[in-house]
């Protein structure tokens, strides 16, 4: 059994250190602890999905189908993230910031295994684990390498974005900002972030009997 001592809201505020403890937590089976670290997202298909035949347990914090389990055996749980692994960041939309932070690397295949996160206030809490065949530097192309780079590319596509500084500590990372595009405030259902939602016919038969 892990024991766990939820992180304080500095810790939660450097996604290096979440990404570094959702991968421990992943590897080690502890998926009630990484459940208080989740998204309200995973949480939900958590709770709508746990006990279908389909769901592996590590595929309830996925939002598709693929082999970043694999990859979970090359991180070494013994040790965090160095403090200088690369982050990755991207505003989708005027509610949903996506960080991308790397785990892993087959030097074989070249394939990379990725942590997403995902901002609520002033805290990144875990939202996707995944693989990516192609490699870091294929899946990051179109994210940002600093928080102020992702919303210069954002508000550079929409009309106001207004920001305010890095979180740190008692510091709101976020006051507000405003996202107006075609002169409509943006949905944020019409962005999903960087996760690719499984389409196949077994998740949303699952998916289905869960929800009736």
């Amino acid at each position: 059994m892990v024991e766990m001592r939820f992180p304080d809201s500095t810790a939660l505020c450097d996604p290096v250190r979440v990404a570094s403890l959702a991968v421990s937590l992943l590897q080690s089976e502890a998926y009630q602890p990484l459940l208080l670290l989740s998204s309200k997202f995973v949480k939900d298909r958590h709770r709508l999905l746990d006990g279908s035949p389909f769901a592996d347990p590590v595929e309830l914090f996925q939002w598709q189908k693929d082999n970043a389990r694999e990859l979970l055996q090359l991180w070494d749980a013994a040790k965090d993230m160095p403090p200088d692994t690369p982050v990755y960041y991207r505003v989708w939309d005027c509610e949903t910031v996506h960080a991308c932070v790397p785990f892993a690397r087959d030097r074989w295949s070249g394939r990379a295994g990725l942590v997403v996160l995902c901002r609520v206030e002033n805290k990144w809490l875990f939202h996707n684990l995944l693989e990516t065949p192609a490699g870091l530097e294929a899946y990051c192309q179109d994210w940002s390498k600093s928080m102020e780079e992702a919303v210069d590319a954002v508000g550079r596509q929409n009309e106001s974005l207004v920001v305010k500084d890095v979180c740190d500590d008692e510091k709101e990372y976020w006051e507000s900002y405003d996202l107006v595009m075609d002169d409509k405030p943006v949905d944020a259902t019409q962005a999903s972030g960087s996760d690719q939602v499984d389409s196949d016919d077994d998740y949303w038969a699952a998916y289905d009997k869960a929800m009736s």
